[in-house]
């Protein structure tokens, strides 16, 4: 993995074993730093860090400028609330010159039909969402105990698993 002074490559990101086959997805786009790489309003494609650093950022009522989450390397970037429904309004910029791929949301809902990709993703959200809790102390909100933690990554797992008989059910054998 990519550190402080180390840059990651494409081959070295946890993604790379899915999107390898197809040289559409392993384009990289380099972003400056200060660039937006998705604006509230923006197509929903998704967007994944292979080098760099990304604020992610939102704008109050009274138009403050509020910090979200910083992505570092080898995450996802992008509007992925509106795949769940929702819409948080975020703007996503590279705080220092960036390296990312682009997954358009059909290719991406297609990658997540699959047990092992829907797993990937699933665990990277959910390992961030995690760290943004505890960067905030906001641990006590989201995970009141031991016991909710448990009931969220069994959640998680209920729903890769219900993605894994999805997938199964529509192979024609």
């Amino acid at each position: 993995m990519g550190g402080i002074g180390l840059i990651m490559k494409l081959e070295d990101t946890t993604i790379y074993p899915f999107i390898r086959s197809d040289p559409t997805l392993c384009e990289l786009h380099t972003f400056a730093r200060g660039k937006y790489i998705i604006r509230v309003g923006e197509a929903a494609d998704i967007w994944y860090l292979v080098n760099g650093k990304v604020q992610v950022e939102t704008t109050t009522q009274n138009g403050k400028k509020l910090m979200v989450d910083t992505i570092c390397e080898d995450n996802y970037v992008g509007h992925l609330s509106n795949f769940w429904g929702q819409n948080f309004y975020c703007d996503s910029y590279a705080l220092v010159s960036s390296v990312l791929i682009r997954i358009p949301k059909e290719r991406f809902l297609k990658m997540m039909e699959t047990l092992e990709f829907s797993r990937h993703f699933y665990m990277k959200t959910n390992a961030r969402l995690y760290d943004m809790c505890k960067k905030r102390n906001w641990c006590g909100v989201c995970f009141p105990s031991a016991s909710s933690l448990l009931f969220t990554s069994l959640s998680i797992r209920r729903t890769i698993s219900a993605v894994s008989i999805t997938s199964a059910a529509s192979v024609n054998f």
